[in-house]
Parts: C-alpha cells; sequence; structure tokens
C-alpha cells in the first residue's frame, strides 16, 4: 500500500530531478525579461520541463487517488491487527473483520453526507436570504449587518461540522467498532471457568479518569 501511494510521486520526483537543472531553471526564470519571453524560451533551453511537470501533477493526482481508495484497508488491517494482539492470560483472541465492511461504512458515509449537504445548501440558502431581507429591513447600518451575517455564516459552520460529524459517528466509527466486535473468534476460552471477582485497593481520586478519556486508543 505504500508503494502505491508514495510510488507514483517518488517516480515522479526522480524524474524530474534527472531530467530538468532546476537552479538552472529558477536562475532563468529570475533573469528573463517577463513571462512571455520566458515561456518562449521554454521549449529550446528546458525541453523536458513540460513532462516532468505533468509528471508530477499526475503523480500527486494518482497518490492521493490511491490514499483514499486504500485508507479503508489500512484501517481494516490495524484494527485485526489490535484484536488479534489482546490476550486475557490464556484467553486469546483473533478477528476476522472484513474490508468490504468498512469500505460499506464510507459508502454509507458518503451517502449520508451528500443527502445531508443537500438539504443543508436548501435549507441554509432560503435561511440566509429570509435573514437577509430582514436585517435589511430593520437596520441600516452597513456594519451591523455585516457583523450579523458574519454570526450567522459562523453558526451555519459550526452545524456543517457538527452534522458531519455525527454522521461519521454513526456510520464509520459505529461499525468499525460493531464490526470488530463480531468478526471476534475466541481461544481458550476454558480460561474463563477459571476467573474470580476479588476486591482490589482503589485510589481515593483518579480512578477510571484515564479510561473515560479514552487513554490508550482500544
Amino acid at each position: 500500500m505504500w508503494l502505491l501511494v508514495v510510488g507514483p510521486l517518488a517516480a515522479a520526483l526522480t524524474f524530474s530531478i534527472a531530467t530538468v537543472d532546476w537552479g538552472k531553471f529558477i536562475a532563468a526564470a529570475a533573469a528573463s525579461g517577463g513571462a512571455g519571453d520566458f515561456i518562449n524560451q521554454l521549449e529550446t533551453t528546458f525541453p523536458n520541463v513540460y513532462a516532468a511537470t505533468i509528471s508530477l501533477a499526475t503523480a500527486v493526482t494518482v497518490s492521493i487517488i490511491m490514499a483514499v481508495i486504500l485508507f479503508p484497508v489500512f484501517q481494516a488491517m490495524m484494527l485485526r491487527w489490535w484484536l488479534s494482539g489482546l490476550r486475557f492470560g490464556a484467553l486469546t483472541i483473533r478477528s476476522h473483520l472484513r474490508t468490504a465492511t468498512i469500505y460499506g461504512a464510507y459508502l454509507r458515509f458518503l451517502l449520508y453526507g451528500f443527502l445531508f449537504a443537500l438539504a443543508f445548501s436548501i435549507a441554509g440558502g432560503v435561511l440566509f436570504a429570509s435573514l437577509s431581507v430582514m436585517l435589511a429591513a430593520v437596520t441600516k447600518q452597513a456594519e451591523i449587518t455585516e457583523a450579523l451575517s458574519v454570526l450567522f455564516g459562523v453558526v451555519l459552520y459550526v452545524v456543517v461540522m457538527l452534522g458531519y460529524s455525527t454522521i461519521y459517528q454513526g456510520t464509520v466509527k459505529f461499525t468499525l467498532w460493531r464490526g470488530g466486535v463480531e468478526s471476534v473468534e475466541l481461544g481458550g476460552v476454558a480460561a474463563l471457568d477459571e476467573v474470580k471477582a476479588e476486591g482490589a485497593p482503589s485510589s481515593a481520586v483518579g480512578e477510571g479518569l484515564a479510561d473515560a478519556l479514552n487513554v490508550g486508543g482500544f
């Protein structure tokens, strides 16, 4: 996965460094009489600069696309690794989480996010237009109208961020944890028969605070 993400960018950088003398290119650009004159000289002085630029732009695009496509694969692999590494004495845990489950979660997030953006754009546009007319009728001071418009924009931004965060938690995060738990296979279950619940000394302050703050991650 790292090779698919970083490989195109590394290859394009290697090609551009090997085919173009960027030091002379920068010096020529600084010494040129203007942008038009410098562009006219590119084909004769630096014939490979166009190919290098196109290869870099293409490599960046490919790397971003591959990173987006492979990120769910990485998340599924990491969660399987975390779960399969848990041990409680003789009790072992093995995860069979499917990558398709994570892809499905992200597809639902994109679908619900699109529907949310569509509904919010319509409702927000109507509300903003109505408030603009009301503000223009109530106050004639441009400063007050501008300040209220900025405040309205901040409120809309907060609502959008909270909306997308809620959708992400309800689709991607929830599916990750539920899929992880449902994929677990326990080994050495007989060890549970020997478990004993016993009291232990506890601190007067701070007990459970690390768990409440999600310290440790899993």
